[in-house]
């Protein structure tokens, strides 16, 4: 039985059309700070559950929580990351205690993304947030471009690139951690999933002076190339393909004729799946792998066995192009998908309207691998020189 026969991948063309539906959350968070004071609901040590939730899944949040460690207090700040016409809200957590910490920077992927990277009742970058805040871990997470804009950037399609979608937005999000008290200016990191992660060699390009990049998931293939698997994988789940499908695929191949044609051009009108010509043309010499040996600092490269929108073949790529590194980590979880939650057999986008939690494992070994760079601050990228 067909899951869908309307199939919206996840990975995408970024700006306008939403090709994955984000919606639902499943509550707010633990511990409050707005300009009008603090608010404080405590469950453990200073934890608050949204009160709405049913019994059983405050039990389930807070459990999660307990396997990534015993619960800690820790706080959040609205902010503005940004300035001017692209100004983002965001949420900067900060753990309790005297500081400064050491903070990790989320970057999103394809798609209009919330600061929490909701899809269905599940919020990744949430999870992140919460369990490396309880680890003594800061992180700064955003609104992406794409979503507290929309109509403006639809209006804007032939100038709209990669850069103005998610590198400009994390490079401000760094400059605006290192005025901020209790964070560790030297040890900001940044963690970009998918498209993020595909991103990270330019973020890292455009500021030298981030301590290291964490590639949550990252992309090495061309979105393109992407989409149609992810549509042939999708069709392919029930063993048919239904006459509707195929003109999806059919449609879809145009679209990526375009791309690839060597006479597109700036003059080509857009919309060409979701984005216009400049913004196809700027990627289409783009080999993250590749330019990611410029790269100075650190890296950890974590990936799902399970993903089939960012699939093992990415992460070899990956492992391919630097494994010569001394200074580059690779964890692979065989388990997890592309919201590196676990699962079993072929993964669907079923998966991801069923309530969950990112497995904890992941938690710990990002929090980890930050902690021991910012204990040992000269095994990093030397940062005191930053603006």
């Amino acid at each position: 039985m067909k899951l869908s026969r309307t199939v919206n991948p996840v990975i995408g063309p970024p700006p306008t059309l939403g090709f994955a539906k984000r919606s639902m959350g499943v509550g707010r968070m633990v511990k409050q700070e707005h300009a009008g004071g603090r608010e404080v609901a405590p469950i453990g040590a200073g934890w608050q559950v949204p009160q709405a939730l049913p019994v059983g899944l405050h039990l389930l949040l807070l459990g999660w929580l307990l396997l990534i460690q015993p619960v800690g207090a820790f706080q959040e700040r609205q902010v503005t990351v940004g300035s001017g016409e692209w100004a983002l809200p965001g949420t900067l957590m900060l753990p309790d205690g005297a500081g400064p910490f050491p903070v990790v920077v989320l970057v999103h992927g394809s798609g209009a993304h919330d600061r929490d990277e909701t899809i269905g009742p599940n919020k990744p970058f949430r999870d992140l947030a919460w369990g490396l805040a309880s680890q003594q871990v800061a992180t700064l997470r955003y609104e992406k471009r794409t979503k507290a804009y929309a109509k403006k950037i639809a209006s804007i399609l032939t100038t709209f690139t990669a850069n103005d979608e998610t590198v400009d937005d994390a490079v401000a999000a760094v400059a605006f951690l290192r005025r901020v008290p209790e964070i560790q200016a030297t040890q900001i990191y940044v963690l970009g999933h998918s498209f993020g992660g595909m991103m990270i060699p330019r973020i890292g390009r455009q500021d030298p002076h981030i301590a290291g990049f964490i590639i949550f998931a990252g992309n090495t293939r061309a979105l393109d190339q992407m989409l149609l698997e992810q549509m042939s994988y999708l069709f392919s789940l029930d063993g048919t393909l239904t006459p509707a499908e195929q003109a999806q695929l059919d449609q879809a191949n145009k679209e990526v004729a375009k791309i690839r044609d060597p006479n597109l051009s700036l003059n080509t009108p857009p919309p060409i799946l979701g984005a216009g010509a400049r913004y196809w043309l700027d990627l289409r010499d783009y080999h993250p792998q590749e330019e990611a040996k410029a790269l100075a600092q650190p890296l950890l490269i974590v990936q799902g066995g399970r993903d089939y929108q960012v699939t093992l073949e990415d992460f070899h790529q990956w492992q391919s192009a630097l494994s010569a590194r001394h200074d580059v980590t690779f964890k692979l979880y065989p388990s997890l998908n592309h919201l590196f939650m676990e699962g079993e057999g072929k993964s669907t986008p079923a998966e991801y309207a069923v309530a969950g939690h990112m497995a904890p494992s992941v938690i710990r070994d990002i929090a980890n691998w930050v902690k021991r760079r910012a204990q040992h601050p000269e095994q990093a990228h030397a940062a005191s020189s930053a603006p």
